[in-house]
């Protein structure tokens, strides 16, 4: 089974080339989760993009191949917790 991110409250997390997960939003609000172009270009998901509904989840997939990396990425929903965010590879 695909781990689950918390939308919100994951950061610093860790995946592998390839790997599939699962965006959980235990929010209220729809989140978008977009690239941070600043502090980086690259993106490690396979979608340019994520909407994930309020109180829902949606899949998730790495690039692959995918080099080891720090990857940051924002996400709009979250207040004080929305970004910039960031995934570990591996």
């Amino acid at each position: 089974m695909p781990k689950k991110i918390r939308i919100c409250k994951d950061n610093n997390w860790h995946m592998k080339s390839g790997e599939n997960f699962i965006w959980k939003n235990d929010t209220n609000k729809t989140c978008n989760i977009t690239k941070d172009n600043e502090h980086s270009d690259k993106w490690p998901f396979n979608s340019p993009s994520y909407t994930v509904p309020a109180g829902q989840e949606g899949p998730g997939q790495a690039k692959n191949p995918l080099p080891d990396d720090t990857y940051w990425y924002d996400v709009d929903c979250c207040g004080k917790e929305t970004m910039p965010k960031n995934v570990l590879v591996p």
